[in-house]
């Protein structure tokens, strides 16, 4: 019940300074942004070459920035780009997770697909979508920062810890 109640009063807080098309730009880049993370994290558990695949994930967020741009440039740059990164990827190994590790169909291309399209989106947001998750992100930095320097906020003690 206490989390709901603050979920309501968060909710009705934004919607009573944010009109809802900056408040569902806001949504998307922070929903596009866990994906990729998650799809990034996903390629990251289950490489045998964790230092290989690091150098990989930025060469996807590139190659969605170059197709973002359009045209001969942007087309060119990004087939180049995801050609290179395929070969890449095929030739890393990818059986090396611990066997508790989440699997994923297809690995390595469907990881790399879903980062790729994900940055790809998030590039054709607005920047004010972009300097909003900015803010927010840096807030939660303070915030956690602060809670934490405070003595408020132990991180070394689990959550089911009583």
């Amino acid at each position: 019940p206490t989390c709901a109640w603050w979920c309501g009063m968060l909710a009705a807080t934004l919607a009573a300074f944010f009109d809802v098309k900056s408040l569902a730009s806001f949504l998307n880049i922070g929903v596009l942004l866990s994906y990729a993370m998650t799809a990034a994290s996903v390629l990251l558990i289950n490489s045998c070459s964790k230092k290989k695949e690091r150098p990989m994930m930025l060469l996807a967020a590139l190659l969605a920035g170059l197709l973002s741009m359009g045209g001969t440039v942007g087309v060119v740059g990004g087939i180049g780009m995801c050609c290179f990164l395929v070969f890449i990827q095929l030739t890393c190994g990818y059986k090396c997770g611990p066997p508790s590790t989440f699997k994923c169909p297809g690995i390595p291309l469907t990881p790399m697909v879903a980062l790729a399209s994900n940055v790809y989106l998030m590039c054709h947001l607005s920047h004010h979508a972009w300097l909003r998750l900015l803010l927010v992100s840096l807030l939660v930095f303070l915030l956690h920062s602060g809670a934490v320097c405070l003595g408020v906020l132990d991180p070394k003690k689990d959550v089911g810890d009583t």
